[in-house]
């Protein structure tokens, strides 16, 4: 009986010893072949194939050849259409906006942007009172979003008196024209 007990412990213990190099060897053996997939899937969707019995290029090359009379007869298309909705969508009045016109000591400053017409131009400035004129021209350049004018800066002594004087600036550009007023006192 004691044999018995002795042969059923020591089966017990290479168990114990199986079960013990499975939880270690299981896993491992399901992450290397976890690993293995990835890998293989990977290495396939890299790859581009083409029928060796047709001349098509594979799906990721880039056609280096001049273009066929037919693209470019399609591109001159394009541009001509996009020339045509560029010249559609500049309108003919410019909308002036004249941010600031205001005395900093002995200068003059007025400040003004074209708030619907993105294009180059020229900001003609008008000082008036009475008879009396001062007039400044400066350019006008496109940014991203508008058309700003050059900040037109006019010492003091330019000014024959004090007072209201009415401020106007006009924009012109070779497909858009406007202007704004605004009053502005000379000290």
């Amino acid at each position: 009986m004691l044999k018995l007990i002795y042969l059923i412990h020591k089966i017990n213990i290479r168990m114990n010893n199986y079960k013990n190099w499975l939880k270690i060897l299981l896993p491992t053996l399901l992450i290397i072949g976890a690993l293995a997939v990835f890998l293989y899937i990977r290495a396939n969707q890299n790859q581009t194939t083409t029928d060796p019995n047709t001349n098509d290029l594979p799906e990721r090359t880039i056609n280096y050849s001049p273009p066929t009379e037919d693209e470019k007869a399609a591109g001159d298309k394009q541009k001509d259409e996009t020339i045509q909705q560029e010249n559609r969508s500049i309108p003919n009045t410019a909308q002036v906006v004249i941010v600031d016109a205001g005395q900093y000591g002995n200068i003059i400053e007025v400040r003004a942007f074209v708030s619907n017409v993105i294009a180059n131009g020229t900001c003609t400035v008008t000082f008036t009172k009475g008879g009396s004129k001062v007039i400044k021209t400066v350019p006008a350049r496109a940014d991203a979003s508008s058309t700003p004018c050059v900040n037109v800066e006019v010492p003091r002594s330019e000014f024959a008196q004090t007072g209201t004087w009415e401020v106007t600036v006009l924009f012109e550009s070779e497909k858009a024209k406007g202007s704004s007023s605004s009053k502005l006192e000379i000290q």
